[in-house]
């Protein structure tokens, strides 16, 4: 069995025969189970060029917090995000994206998908990384994956961009119009109270 760190930090494990393979999935058990110690390795001119760690029988301390959910977005939308951390538990965005901007307020991680010259019709898949710390805790990297979906879905929210608009008595219903103004009291002018009150005994008689 060999062992070797990828530049990634992965641990890379090649030549690895049946019975060593107990041994691994034990030691994966104990480094996520306890704290681990690490210690420098120097070369003989002082310059660090390894590390050794020891497995202690202190167990891992591990942050509590609740896994976000998958956020589908599209250009101008917002989100927020809860990991429902306590009073104790700090928490910070480790990473960019230049199409995001992610802002943080009492703990809460707030995400706007910013207006940038992406193409129509495309799809993109993003990671924001939050860090947790909390003392005398493992510092804890969770991954918030955003979807945003840069469609041309057509139509408008501006309501006078809208064609064929409603209209009463020939005037377009656009802004703030006056009962005067779309003749609505002119109307209500030709009946008299009299005529009104013939009008609720038909209604209420017959």
């Amino acid at each position: 069995m060999k062992a070797y760190f990828k530049d990634n930090n992965k641990l890379m494990v090649v030549n690895l025969r049946a019975d060593e393979l107990l041994l691994v999935d034990e030691f994966v058990e104990l480094f996520n189970t306890y704290q681990v110690e690490f210690t420098p390795i120097t070369n003989s001119d002082d310059v660090v060029d390894g590390i050794t760690f020891t497995i202690t029988d202190r167990p891992r301390k591990k942050i509590e917090y609740k896994d976000p959910f998958l956020q589908i977005l599209t250009l101008d939308m917002s989100t927020t995000i809860d990991l429902e951390l306590d009073e104790e538990t700090s928490v910070e965005v480790i990473n960019t994206e230049p199409n995001l901007r992610v802002t943080i307020e009492d703990k809460i991680i707030n995400i706007e998908v910013v207006d940038v010259e992406t193409p129509t019709n495309t799809e993109v898949h993003y990671v924001v990384y939050a860090r947790l710390t909390k003392e005398d805790y493992d510092t804890a990297i969770v991954p918030i994956n955003i979807i945003v979906l840069y469609k041309d879905f057509g139509g408008t929210t501006d309501y006078e961009e809208l064609e064929n608009l409603p209209q009463i008595n020939n005037t377009t219903l656009i802004g703030n119009k006056s009962l005067s103004q779309i003749g609505a009291q002119e109307e209500m002018d030709t009946i008299s109270n009299s005529e009104l009150l013939d009008i609720i005994d038909d209604v209420f008689n017959n």
